[in-house]
């Protein structure tokens, strides 16, 4: 109700401050107007800030002076006008009023009967050409100006009317023009997102275990001139504001989007209108972390699907030195009871789970126990998660912090990830975690790194074996036994380039990353709405 009269007052009062002003001066005008009316070949001797539109229309110049005109007064009306009517249009098409419904509206709603054609979209040009003979044929500045302020007026009664028609359709139906404004806005999030997302699509056999090319080089080489270039597009005045998260550009994360689909594999059909209901979000933790740490992607997750029941894990708090087999099977018993709770008679649907970096593997882990819902796993949503180990460590900083770790704490789940826990490389945990049935039951796998992450190996975090350790048997057959498991359509590795600033312990030893896969608002909603698509049954 609160946003509802907000919206009102400020339609209203827009309108009549754009209907009433018994002035219109020169700096009133935009700068446009301003330097294309300055271009005539004779001006006014009064100083421009004095100068009232009347006196600018005289003598009267080129008729680009009267389209500017036209495009900076009268067309902002006119394309609110046909905005508006086109919305009631889409009302009514998506029969969110039924007929009955309709008689309680005033009979002027009917859409045929307000002026179609004259704000169609196909005739707009034609509107203003008219609008623009006449203006020229009157010959006159004072009757001109006249004839601007009665077409403003005009203008403004039409949609002060219109806006009046559409409150009536919003008290008959709030909930489902709630809902359609909030689709349309996702959507312009979407297209707003996508300047910042480089995807790549990729049809191969089999999903890739080798990388291509030194993709980390690259995307680091890449991330600095992408930024500057995205500054340059015009995306500052999109359509769509949301506090500062459409503003500072520089600050929001680009993602670099490589999607593997596998050539003889019939594609998904698209969405269904699921909307979440009956799906289950299960959010895991990582290292020395709590559910308080999954709570923001939770509530940012919950926001695109308000339908769905969420679980943000408990179990293992204060228990991530212990054994990851034992955390496994812990939040399997979390997630059994919470069904058994929260989906009586058998109404779960599908279950989705997100888990960052540690948090990741406990997943893995747990799925042996959930095998009488491998029917329900949907998507696997990985975020820095070493799903290799740490067996290649790329920071040699980071190496030597586990290893005071470990002699300082006895922690089994670092010897597990450093797979020292076994002499044996093939004995050790990481390795038969490889082997262990789970990840093949899912429809979506998305494997989220940062070549600026250097708590979680590069290459483990995507499951993918760089130039560096080609040669590596051990570690190729570990991905190996992971992903010519896997069943899905296709494979998402998704590397993100967070706006990292210099200065601090966490940006220097390269922690900065790992935690800005929690903390980063825009980040966690571009995930939220531009993988939406994996969110429903498919």
């Amino acid at each position: 109700m609160q946003h509802y009269s907000v919206a009102n007052i400020v339609i209203n009062t827009s309108i009549i401050d754009y209907k009433y002003r018994h002035t219109l001066l020169y700096n009133s005008l935009s700068e446009d107007v301003v330097m294309i009316i300055e271009k005539k070949t004779k001006l006014p001797s009064k100083t421009h800030k004095n100068m009232s539109l009347e006196e600018l229309l005289s003598p009267i110049g080129e008729i680009n002076n009267i389209v500017i005109i036209y495009d900076k007064l009268i067309q902002p009306l006119v394309e609110s006008y046909n905005t508006l009517n086109q919305r009631i249009e889409m009302v009514k098409e998506n029969s969110l009023i039924t007929k009955n419904e309709e008689t309680k509206v005033d009979s002027s709603l009917k859409i045929e009967e307000v002026n179609k054609e004259e704000v169609n979209k196909e005739i707009l040009n034609e509107v203003k050409n008219k609008w623009v003979n006449e203006m020229m044929s009157i010959g006159d500045a004072k009757k001109i100006l006249k004839s601007i302020k009665v077409s403003i007026q005009t203008w403004a009664n039409e949609i002060t009317q219109l806006w009046n028609k559409y409150l009536d359709i919003i008290i008959l139906t709030p909930h489902q023009i709630a809902n359609m404004l909030a689709e349309d806005f996702n959507k312009h999030r979407v297209d707003y997102f996508k300047h910042f997302i480089i995807s790549t699509n990729i049809k191969v056999k089999e999903f890739p275990i080798l990388a291509l090319r030194d993709v980390e080089g690259e995307h680091q080489a890449a991330l600095k001139s992408l930024r500057n270039l995205l500054t340059t597009k015009a995306i500052y005045n999109y359509p769509i504001k949301e506090c500062d998260t459409f503003s500072r550009i520089d600050e929001i994360p680009i993602l670099f989007e490589e999607v593997f689909t596998k050539a003889d594999l019939v594609e998904h059909a698209k969405c269904n209108s699921n909307q979440g209901k009956g799906s289950l979000l299960v959010f895991v933790h990582g290292f020395q972390g709590s559910s308080h740490d999954i709570a923001y992607i939770k509530n940012v997750m919950f926001l695109r699907l308000s339908s769905s029941q969420t679980l943000c894990s408990g179990s293992n708090h204060g228990k991530t030195e212990g054994c990851i087999e034992e955390m496994g099977e812990a939040l399997a018993k979390e997630i059994i009871t919470y069904i058994g709770e929260w989906f009586p008679n058998n109404t779960l649907e599908q279950i989705l789970f997100f888990g960052h970096s540690l948090g990741g593997l406990i997943i893995r882990s747990c799925l042996p126990k959930l095998a009488g819902y491998k029917d329900k796993m949907h998507l696997l949503f990985t975020l820095s998660t070493p799903h290799l180990g740490y067996w290649h460590q790329s920071s040699k900083l980071i190496g030597a912090g586990m290893w005071f770790l470990k002699k300082w704490k006895t922690s089994k789940s670092l010897e597990q990830l450093e797979m020292s826990d076994n002499k044996h490389a093939e004995s050790t945990f990481i390795y038969k975690l490889s082997l262990v049935e789970g990840m093949e039951w899912f429809k979506h796998i998305v494997l989220v790194s940062s070549f600026l992450d250097f708590y979680s190996p590069y290459e483990s975090s995507r499951i993918e074996i760089g130039k560096k350790h080609k040669s590596d048997t051990l570690y190729i057959k570990m991905a190996q036994n992971i992903l010519s498991r896997l069943k899905c359509h296709t494979l998402h590795r998704v590397d993100v380039g967070f706006n990292i600033k210099k200065g601090g312990l966490n940006s220097f030893i390269g922690r900065e990353a790992h935690l800005q896969f929690l903390e980063n608002e825009t980040f966690l909603k571009m995930i939220a709405y531009y993988y939406a698509n994996m969110f429903t049954t498919h």
